[in-house]
């Protein structure tokens, strides 16, 4: 899981950074809490403990349609990502007339 938590801190830590305020983090932080406790209370299990069994790993399964399917999201949300932090640093440095 720690890759995991590093990723999401890395999210955070940007998000704050390019809005130059915590509160967007601290939005996107509960919105998260709420969606994994909406899923904890209706299913009983955490997500990470939602399948009896672990998928097989990729060497041993191949490369199918989920894995194209959830790698082409992850490339989309990335994106979208990298685009939107850019767009909110370029506005913050337009309002302190930095450059």
């Amino acid at each position: 899981m720690l890759p995991y938590y590093v990723a999401v801190a890395a999210v955070y830590g940007g998000l704050t950074w390019a809005a130059d305020s915590i509160l967007p983090a601290v939005v996107l932080h509960a919105a998260g809490d709420v969606v994994v406790l909406i899923r904890w209370w209706a299913t009983g299990q955490p997500e990470w403990q939602l399948s009896a069994t672990p998928p097989p790993l990729l060497a041993v399964s191949g490369v199918d349609a989920r894995f194209i399917t959830t790698f082409l999201v992850l490339l989309i949300l990335a994106t979208m990502t990298v685009v939107s932090y850019r767009k909110l640093r370029a506005l913050r440095l337009v309002g302190t007339g930095g450059t």
